[in-house]
């Protein structure tokens, strides 16, 4: 969950260059410690430069055991985000 698409352009450049395995090493170790996965994985220099200056995103591998905690904080966060009336919205 973001404020903006910086990891989104992060994760489809690794795809783009490396494929879905080195995508899924860069998610796990991100969500184990995201200064390590920025620093430590092949991520655009400009794009890493540009995320480090907002706020973190929170990225996740969805599973069966935590759907719907995600689909809840992203419910909330979405209405943060947007506001009450576009956030519920979906």
């Amino acid at each position: 969950m973001a404020d903006n698409t910086v990891i989104t352009a992060i994760i489809a450049d690794i795809f783009n260059r490396f494929g879905k395995e080195e995508v899924i090493k860069f998610i796990k170790s991100y969500m184990d410690n995201i200064e390590d996965a920025l620093n430590n994985y092949p991520v655009n220099e400009n794009l890493k430069e540009t995320i480090k200056q907002l706020n973190l995103p929170k990225i996740a591998i969805v599973n069966s055991e935590n759907f719907e905690a995600l689909v809840n904080e992203s419910k909330t966060f979405r209405r943060l985000v947007r506001g009450e009336l576009i956030g519920a919205l979906g």
